[in-house]
């Protein structure tokens, strides 16, 4: 595995026991779960928002936060579709995962891989840096990834506590807001240096079907300038969806 992929299935699985509680302590008696927005595409169009401060964050909240970055769960994913659908930007394949309710695209060449702690990974087997993967966790009541905070609040918390190793360095570039089909996504772009590299990465996190969902896409930071309209595709195509009830 590349430094990137790494995982702590350790820390999955204390984090994941606690989850639950803390997500209950942060939702209030009386919160009605939001209808997840079934009717949304790779095509639906984005509308950008800039981020707005929440005045307040609870210490209970971030910890939430902490847990919720790194649970994860695992479920079978649907073979990626054929590459002539309409919409696809050249040189991308879709995954489309209709038990866990998500799809993205990703670079030909990359290859899916098993990586502990992670849903779905595809990397490319000479760059090791450069690669996408989702996580999955449960957050119970929680219908919104607003719910938590605003997304400087969010990658902040995600960063510092489950996308970088705590020997790496991590700098936050920048953070967005947009909505796709009535859900709201989080989207931030970071580097982490290490003592043998520097991963240039964006994530995009957002909830539905009961879960959260995030996606994170990166490479090596002396290939950034050539990987960065593909990451950014990547990052762009990811999408929730319906999740069937149906096991394969």
């Amino acid at each position: 595995q590349g430094p990137g992929l790494r995982s702590s299935a350790r820390r999955n699985h204390a984090l994941q026991s606690s989850l639950a509680g803390l997500c209950e302590a942060n939702t209030p008696r009386s919160h009605q779960r939001s209808p997840v927005n079934l009717g949304s595409s790779l095509s639906a169009p984005k509308v950008e928002k800039e981020s707005r401060a929440t005045p307040e964050v609870d210490c209970s909240r971030r910890s939430m936060l902490a847990a919720v970055a790194a649970a994860t769960v695992l479920s079978p994913v649907v073979a990626p579709q054929s590459a002539s659908a309409a919409g696809i930007p050249s040189g991308f394949a879709p995954v489309q995962d209709l038990q866990d309710g998500y799809q993205f695209l990703y670079p030909f060449g990359w290859q899916e891989v098993s990586v502990n702690g992670a849903d779905c990974v595809y990397k490319d087997v000479i760059e090791p840096l450069e690669s996408v993967s989702i996580t999955i966790v449960d957050v119970n009541e929680t219908s919104s990834i607003s719910e938590l905070g605003n997304p400087d609040q969010v990658a902040q918390t995600l960063i510092n506590n489950a996308l970088t190793s705590k020997s790496a360095v991590p700098t936050i570039v920048s953070t967005s807001s947009r909505d796709v089909a009535g859900r709201t996504y989080y989207t931030f772009e970071f580097t982490t240096k290490a003592s043998n590299y520097t991963r240039h990465a964006i994530s995009t996190v957002a909830i539905g079907n009961g879960k959260l969902y995030t996606l994170t896409t990166g490479a090596n930071e002396r290939r950034w300038k050539k990987m960065k309209p593909k990451i950014e595709t990547i990052a762009k195509s990811f999408e929730v969806t319906y999740a069937s009830a149906t096991p394969y």
